[in-house]
């Protein structure tokens, strides 16, 4: 006869808010993005018309960057819409990041719907200069 407490399998509060699958009516886009490197720092900007920085979530899980943007248009005051050729979507990217980011000093600035992303390198493996001086 078994005489072991039950075990409680209800899920707290935080566990069932990670299960939950967020479903939207919406569209999820893939941005666009550029990428810039200099010895310093790669640059991502990614296009995310309509989303502003309370509307962007980014992630970094290991290797894996995941940008999600959730675009809001504001509908001007005092007006009713009666016609738009212009679909809001959110967005979503994910990014596999080499070793060499330094994951700790990654910045992230968004304006006029234009996410910019600076990813610093590592200091160690980059290349270094040395400079040959005269006695």
């Amino acid at each position: 006869m078994d005489t072991s407490e039950p075990v409680d399998t209800t899920p707290t509060d935080e566990q069932a808010r990670e299960r939950v699958e967020h479903m939207t009516a919406r569209t999820v886009s893939t941005p666009k993005i550029d990428l810039y490197e200099t010895h310093e720092s790669i640059t991502l900007l990614a296009d995310v018309p309509g989303v502003n920085e309370s509307g962007v979530d980014i992630v970094l899980d290991g290797n894996l960057l995941t940008i999600n943007g959730f675009a809001k248009v504001d509908k001007p005051q005092g007006l009713n819409l009666i016609h738009s050729e212009w679909d809001t979507s959110d967005f979503q990217r994910v990014l596999t990041l080499s070793d060499d980011v330094d994951r700790e000093g990654i910045k992230a600035k968004i304006k006029n719907g234009v996410l910019r992303l600076t990813l610093p390198k590592r200091t160690q493996g980059r290349v270094k200069k040395v400079t040959v001086q005269t006695e």
